[in-house]
């Protein structure tokens, strides 16, 4: 079988797809009211056929172990079942993982069918935890049903469901310690993203809060502990591996002998190829009750791309 090897000599296994442009919010960081791309949609986007082509070429001939659907919205897509019912038959040829990245508005009525067809990991985007700042950063008066989302999600056994904020100075940056109370005893990991600027989003230099600040923020209360990088930790315990990203690291500003030397490290919670010298591994406990509250895991990333 051939293999997807870029030109540091790493070898690629994760294949993220987005099945479409489209969306069901308008979050004020990725679309917001005064976007030159708004309502400039794709009129262009591959057919199922054509991404089932695709996927079964990456999966039999390159190697490729885990594919994730984002989007847009994934889940807002026509007949998305359509999609899920012919990876499943993939999936029984070419064994692979495959994740889900959603707002979480859909999952409740359609997460039975995605379980039963090969869905095995979901992250949901959710900024904040309250109603009515849940509209003015998304434009919509749902949260409700992302919070049945997530709990529809748990019910079913996946663990951990990964809830992807960004976090936003002046926005959302009092939530920190509540989301992780949020997760706290849950099979949930909560995962903090810097907002980052992209075209067309507005971003805006006042808003920006650090990595290093959100971790500032979450020690307020918690204390860090360090476990090795790449340690496997049995998933029975409390303590979960997570990813503390100490610099700006994306896969193509590693130098070649870096790459080389650092290519088959790769966190298998954050997905990440890393030099060890800028990730660890961390959980965090409270520091009001360290004896009987378990861990809860958090990755902060600073990451290029949503």
């Amino acid at each position: 079988m051939k293999k997807l090897i870029d030109r540091f000599g790493r070898v690629h296994t994760y294949l993220r797809i987005s099945i479409t442009d489209k969306c069901n919010l308008n979050c004020i960081y990725c679309n917001p009211a005064d976007s030159a791309l708004r309502g400039e949609l794709s009129r262009s986007i591959l057919s199922y056929e054509e991404l089932i082509r695709l996927i079964k070429i990456f999966v039999a001939d390159l190697g490729i172990t885990k594919i994730r659907l984002t989007g847009g919205e994934p889940l807002v897509r026509k007949n998305v079942e359509n999609l899920f019912r012919m990876l499943k038959e993939i999936k029984d040829k070419h064994p692979f993982e495959l994740g889900l990245t959603t707002n979480g508005i859909l999952l409740e009525d359609k997460i039975d069918f995605l379980k039963k067809f090969g869905l095995d990991k979901i992250n949901i985007s959710l900024d904040t935890l309250r109603k009515e700042r849940f509209i003015a950063i998304t434009g919509a008066d749902n949260i409700d049903a992302v919070f049945n989302g997530i709990n529809k999600a748990e019910k079913l056994g996946y663990n951990p469901v990964k809830i992807n904020a960004v976090i936003m100075k002046g926005i959302n940056d009092d939530e920190i310690p509540g989301f992780i109370e949020f997760v706290k005893e849950r099979n949930l990991n909560i995962r903090f993203i810097e907002y980052m600027p992209f075209t067309s989003n507005g971003w805006n230099e006042k808003e920006f809060i650090s990595y290093q600040e959100i971790k500032n923020i979450a020690e307020e209360n918690y204390s860090l502990v360090e476990i090795e990088c790449g340690e496997l930790i049995d998933r029975r315990t409390d303590v979960i591996l997570i990813a503390l990203h100490a610099g700006f690291t994306v896969h193509a500003r590693y130098s070649g002998r870096a790459a080389r030397q650092h290519g088959d490290q790769r966190c298998h919670e954050c997905d990440a190829i890393h030099d060890s010298l800028l990730c660890n591994a961390v959980t965090t406990t409270s520091k009001q009750s360290e004896s009987s509250t378990r861990p809860i895991s958090q990755s902060w990333r600073r990451c290029s791309r949503w």
